[in-house]
Formats: C-alpha cells, sequence, structure tokens
C-alpha cells in the first residue's frame, strides 16, 4: 500500500512539474506578443504623429512604461531625420486646433543640430509652412492644412 502511495505521489509531481512547464511556455509565448504588440502601436503612434513627438497628448505618453518612452523618441527621430527637404518652394497656410508646444514649423535648421527648436503656436493661428512640413501635418488631429 505504501508503494502505491508513493507512486501516485511521484506521478502527481510528475504531472505538476509537465503542467508547470507548459504553462510557463505559454505565458512566455503570451508575454512576448503582448511585448511585440506595444512596440507596434509604439511605431504607429510615431508614424501618425510624423515624428512630433510633442504633438502627443500627455495622457499617452504617461501610460507608456521607460523603455517604451525610450523607443516612442527613437522612432520619432529616426522619422524626423528620414524626413527629405522639399525641393518645391511652394508654401501652404495650416491652421492651429490647439494649444501646442512643438518644433517650430518654419525653421530648416542645421541637418546636425539633433534637438529641435520648440515654439508656442496658439490655437486658432493660421501659420504658413513650406510644402514638406505642410505634408507632415496632413495626419494630425491638431492641425488642418487651409490652403495650398
Amino acid at each position: 500500500m505504501n508503494d502505491e502511495n508513493q507512486r501516485k505521489e511521484k506521478l502527481t509531481i510528475k504531472l505538476r512539474c509537465e503542467y508547470y512547464a507548459v504553462l510557463f511556455s505559454q505565458s512566455s509565448k503570451l508575454l512576448n506578443e503582448y511585448i511585440n504588440f506595444r512596440n507596434r502601436l509604439i511605431l504607429e503612434l510615431a508614424i501618425n504623429v510624423n515624428g512630433l513627438i510633442n504633438s502627443i497628448h500627455p495622457n499617452i505618453i504617461q501610460r507608456l512604461n521607460e523603455d517604451e518612452k525610450k523607443e516612442l523618441q527613437r522612432y520619432c527621430e529616426n522619422i524626423r531625420n528620414e524626413r527629405t527637404k522639399s525641393k518645391l518652394q511652394n508654401k501652404h497656410i495650416v491652421g492651429l486646433l490647439n494649444d501646442l508646444i512643438i518644433e517650430d514649423l518654419n525653421y530648416d535648421g542645421i541637418e546636425d543640430d539633433k534637438r529641435g527648436r520648440n515654439v508656442f503656436y496658439a490655437a486658432g493661428m493660421k501659420v504658413s509652412v513650406f510644402e514638406d512640413k505642410a505634408v507632415d501635418l496632413q495626419k494630425c488631429e491638431w492641425a488642418k492644412i487651409l490652403k495650398d
């Protein structure tokens, strides 16, 4: 009888170990999928604001952890650095819907200058910008192109 109890106990322990191994592998897989999902959301957010990190609502940024904030900054920097300067000098009038502190829309600056100049724009203000910046602002919720 004692051997039977020991055998059952060993079998129970073995089944528990296998259960925990399967549970661990599944949870690791789900955790990796969740992390990849969050990274794709951060990339999509950076693309939607065209690299203008200051245009993201502070509540959204507060919900990100430190690593995600660094990734968002890196994505936004990469997007801003990849922008090509427009050869055309066409200007567009852009209306701003919110009070904003963002990078200067009329500042071409030095290519090596990593930090942009931030400027305050009041709600309702109309700003004349070059075509490349107007294209960047097309998807933004806080700006509308009024005149080409």
